[in-house]
Order: structure tokens, then C-alpha cells, then sequence
């Protein structure tokens, strides 16, 4: 069976407790690419807790992760 993207979040960030769920996210698209930078968006909003991240830094962390995307 095919794990979706926030399936495979939701295992890591079992598997590592201890890990922020920004780290969790990048992890995950590390290993499982989404299919376009707006999809990347919308999971990073829905599932990377913002107290990750200062707020300030947002944009900057979502830049950072479509890098990653792109590569």
C-alpha cells in the first residue's frame, strides 16, 4: 500500500518524538516529493506547528523547504 505525504509525517514524527515538526516535515519531503509548490505550501501550513518556527521567519522557512523541493 502507497503512504501519502501526511501518512508518512505522521510515522516520522511518531518514530522521533523528540524531533520539531518542522524537522519532521523536511524529513518527510526529503523522502516523498510533492507534486507541485503550491501542494508543498498548503501541507507546510497544515501540518508544521508555527511555534517551529519564529513567525518572522516564516517565508524564509517555506523558501527553504521549495529549495529543497527543487532539488
Amino acid at each position: 500500500m502507497h503512504m501519502g505525504f501526511e501518512e508518512k509525517f505522521r510515522n516520522i514524527l511518531e518514530k522521533h518524538p523528540d524531533w520539531s515538526s518542522l524537522v519532521c516535515f523536511k524529513t518527510t519531503l526529503m523522502k516523498h516529493k510533492l507534486k507541485s509548490r503550491s501542494l508543498l505550501k498548503r501541507k507546510f501550513l497544515q501540518l508544521v506547528d508555527p511555534s517551529d518556527y519564529d513567525p518572522k521567519d516564516r517565508q524564509q522557512v517555506r523558501e527553504l523547504l521549495q529549495d529543497l523541493y527543487n532539488t
